[in-house]
C-alpha cells in the first residue's frame, strides 16, 4: 500500500531525494506553486502556472511546460490542492507538496530547493509502537500519515498472553543471575520479590520479547513510542534491537485516531530535527579553531563551493535567498549534512552557520 500525504499521490521531500536534486546541474527550472482551493478567488495552479511561463517568455522550452501542465493534471492538481514545487530539467520532472506561499519560478544551473529543506530533514518513514497491557498497537508513518500494520504471528499482543515468554536478551540475564556454583547453587534467594517487583519483571520480559520480534519488521526505520509514561520508561530500559526514537509520545492511546497519532508523531518528528540542530549549533558556537567555522553567508557560499561544508545550519526563516539555496545545494552536492534551525536558535542575525572540514 503506498502512502502520500494526500489524495494526490504527491510525494513530500526526504533527505535522498534532495541530495539528488542537489547533483543535478544544466538547465533547472524550479516552480513554486501555493496551495489552492477549488471555486476560490485566487487562480488555480494550471492557470498559475501558465501566467508565470508566460512571464518568462522564451526562456522555458514549450516541451517543458507541456510535461509541467500534464504532471499537474495527471496528479489531479490543475485546481485545487496543496502547495507544490516542480522540479524539471532536460528528460527530468519531478513533483513534490511543499509549504508553498507565493507563486515563482527560477531558472538556474540549479535547483532552487530551499522551500522543502524542512520536510527533506525530518524523518519522513517510521514505526510507532502503542504500548498498553491491554493490546499493543503497531502503525507505520509516512510523509505525515499513518496506516495500521498487524504485529508478527505469535507474538504475544497482551501482557496477559505473555506469561512464561521471555526475550533471548532476558532468558541470558536469567542464566547469569543464577550463578555458576555446582547444583545451582547461586539461584538461591533468601527473601522473596514484592508483587510490584515482579509486575515489573513481567512486564520487561514482555517488551524484550516485543522488540526482539520486531526488529525485523521495523528494520533501519526508528521505532516511536507512545503510551504511558511508566511504560515507555520500561521499553527503553529493556530495548536492544530496535533503534528508537529520542522524542516520543507519552500519552495514554485509549481512544486516539489514527489522524490524532499521525498528527503527535509529526509533531514529535519535528521536534527531534529542531533538536538535531540545536545541538548541532551548540558544537559550531563552541569550536574552538574558529577558522573552521563560517556564519555569514559569503564565507558559507565560498567554502560550500569548494566542497570544504561538512555541516551546514540554515535558518527556517529563510526562503527566498538564493545564495542561500546555493550554499545548501553546494554542501549536499559535496557530501555535506544540512539541518534546518529555528530561528530563535540561529545566532543574532545569521541565516547560516557552518562547521568546516579543514
Amino acid at each position: 500500500m503506498t502512502l502520500t500525504n494526500n489524495k494526490q499521490n504527491l510525494p513530500l521531500m526526504d533527505a535522498k531525494n534532495m541530495e539528488k536534486l542537489a547533483r543535478r546541474h544544466g538547465e533547472c527550472v524550479t516552480v513554486l506553486l501555493p496551495a489552492t482551493h477549488p471555486g476560490a478567488p485566487e487562480k488555480d495552479k494550471l492557470a498559475t502556472l501558465k501566467g508565470l511561463m508566460r512571464a518568462e517568455g522564451a526562456a522555458v522550452d514549450s516541451a517543458m511546460v507541456k510535461k509541467m501542465e500534464e504532471a499537474l493534471g495527471e496528479r489531479e492538481l490543475s485546481g485545487g490542492g496543496p502547495g507544490v514545487a516542480i522540479f524539471a530539467g532536460e528528460d527530468f520532472l519531478e513533483v513534490y507538496g511543499a509549504p508553498v506561499t507565493t507563486a515563482k519560478v527560477v531558472i538556474g544551473e540549479q535547483f532552487f530547493v530551499l522551500p522543502t529543506l524542512l520536510d527533506a530533514c525530518l524523518d519522513q518513514e517510521f514505526v510507532i509502537l502503542g504500548l498498553s497491557k491491554k493490546l499493543l498497537r503497531l502503525l507505520q508513518f509516512k510523509e505525515g500519515f499513518c496506516r495500521t500494520m498487524e504485529l508478527p504471528e505469535g507474538m504475544p499482543a497482551k501482557l496477559e498472553d505473555s506469561q512464561g515468554v521471555e526475550s533471548s536478551n532476558m532468558k541470558i540475564k536469567n542464566h547469569a543471575s543464577s550463578g555458576s556454583m555446582p547444583g545451582g547453587a547461586g539461584a538461591v534467594h533468601f527473601g522473596t520479590t514484592s508483587p510490584h517487583e515482579d509486575s515489573d519483571n513481567h512486564l520487561e520480559q514482555w517488551f524484550g520479547r516485543v522488540d526482539e520480534e520486531l526488529a525485523p519488521i521495523v528494520g533501519k526505520r526508528h521505532l516511536m513510542l507512545l503510551g504511558p509514561e511508566d511504560e515507555v520508561a520500561a521499553f527503553r530500559r529493556v530495548v536492544k534491537y530496535c533503534t528508537l526514537f529520542e522524542e516520543q509520545i507519552v500519552q495514554g492511546m485509549k481512544d486516539l485516531s489514527v489522524l490524532e497519532i499521525a498528527q503527535m508523531a509529526g509533531e514529535r518528528a519535528r521536534s527531534a530535527q529542531y533538536a538535531k540542530g540545536v545541538a548541532a549549533m551548540d558544537k559550531i558556537r563552541e569550536w574552538k579553531d574558529r577558522s573552521a567555522v563560517a556564519t555569514d553567508g559569503e564565507t558559507a557560499n565560498a567554502a560550500a563551493k569548494a566542497g570544504r561544508v561538512q555541516v551546514l545550519c540554515v535558518s527556517d526563516s529563510v526562503a527566498e535567498e538564493e545564495l542561500v539555496n546555493e550554499t545548501v545545494v553546494q554542501t549536499l552536492s559535496h557530501g555535506g549534512q544540512v539541518l534546518s534551525v529555528r530561528e530563535k536558535e540561529m545566532s543574532p542575525g545569521c541565516l547560516v552557520a557552518a562547521l568546516l572540514r579543514y
